[in-house]
Parts: C-alpha cells; sequence; structure tokens
C-alpha cells in the first residue's frame, strides 16, 4: 500500500480490489470505523449486497452500483451508517465503503419533520374537535327553531306546556354548546 491510497482511510473510506477467484485485497489501511464491523476482509454481514455486487461485476462493464445506506453500532452503542459500491474501472472490480457522515444531520432533520408532522397532527385533530362542536351548536339551533316554529300548530294547554319544556331543554344544550365552542376556540386550548 502506499501513501496515494492512505488517503482513502483519511477520507473514512475501505476500498478493497476483488480478485479474479472472488477474494477481496485491500487498497489502503481500514479506517476505524471498518474495523469494528469487518476483522478479516470477509463480508458476511453484507447478505445480498454481495449477490447483487457479484452478479454486477459479472456484466464485466464498467461503472459503478451503490447500496445503501446500511447501518452498524460503535462500541458504544450509536448507530453509524455507511454505504458500500461495486465498481468496475479499467477492467478492474471494486468494493468500496464509505462512511456517511451526513446521516447524523439527516437523522436530525427526520427528527424534526416528525415532530413538525405530530404538532400539524394535534392541529388536525384540535380543527376536528372545533368542528364537530360547531355542527353540534349548529344541530341544537336547527332543533330550536324547527320546535318554536311547530308551536303555532300545538292546541292545548298542557302540549303546549311539554312542548315549552322540550324548547327550555334544548336552549339549555345550546348554551353548553355555545361554552364548549368557546373552550375549544380559547388560546389557552389551542397549545
Amino acid at each position: 500500500m502506499n501513501e496515494d491510497v492512505n488517503v482513502l482511510s483519511a477520507m473514512e473510506i475501505a476500498a478493497f480490489e476483488r480478485r479474479e477467484d472472488g477474494t477481496f485485497v485491500p487498497l489502503s489501511a481500514f479506517p476505524a470505523w471498518f474495523t469494528r464491523i469487518v476483522a478479516d476482509g470477509v463480508f458476511p454481514f453484507l447478505g445480498h449486497i454481495l449477490e447483487d455486487a457479484n452478479e454486477f461485476w459479472s456484466e464485466q462493464s464498467s461503472g459503478r452500483r451503490d447500496f445503501g445506506p446500511c447501518a452498524e453500532m460503535n462500541e458504544s452503542g450509536k448507530e453509524f451508517h455507511y454505504s458500500v459500491s461495486a465498481i468496475t474501472a479499467d477492467g478492474k472490480q471494486y468494493l468500496v465503503f464509505q462512511l456517511d457522515p451526513g446521516s447524523d444531520r439527516m437523522r436530525e432533520v427526520l427528527q424534526q419533520v416528525r415532530e413538525q408532522a405530530l404538532a400539524a397532527g394535534d392541529g388536525l385533530r384540535e380543527e376536528a374537535v372545533v368542528e364537530r362542536t360547531y355542527r353540534k351548536v349548529r344541530q341544537t339551533a336547527r332543533d330550536i327553531q324547527s320546535a318554536v316554529s311547530e308551536l303555532p300548530s300545538i292546541s292545548g294547554a298542557s302540549a303546549r306546556i311539554e312542548h315549552w319544556k322540550n324548547v327550555s331543554a334544548k336552549c339549555e344544550d345550546l348554551v353548553g354548546d355555545v361554552e364548549a365552542l368557546i373552550k375549544v376556540l380559547s388560546p389557552s386550548s389551542l397549545k
């Protein structure tokens, strides 16, 4: 290994050349993060990625196929991410592992998006409560209007008294519904 390829390790990259017999030879020293996940140059943790890379290499055309992000845990139990690339260039085949330093930033952004979505969801629930309460107020008001409009057609004192009791109860319901709507719309309940 020469000094030029050691820059790969400094860039958090582990690169291997794939030989005709399917073995891998490292192109530079391993970066610290990589030594934690592979000790002997065998990649059993890759599973289907290695199968897909072999299929890519069998095409024998120049290019690159990327896989990942892949996730592992470091010695302190913190998750880290990396990507894997199968590369064919100048008739040679390479397997490259690169640490993804942007994954922590991405995780932060995703957490912010989740929090905003949850907050928006709360807003949607609040809107639903307001809408439901408003509909109840409107329905109770319509019920009162209907009951009052029926009054002229009711004959007999006892029937009229019973009807007024019904209208009075609906008015009490309306007051309760309006109070509930005011409570739902108050700034302290919208927090």
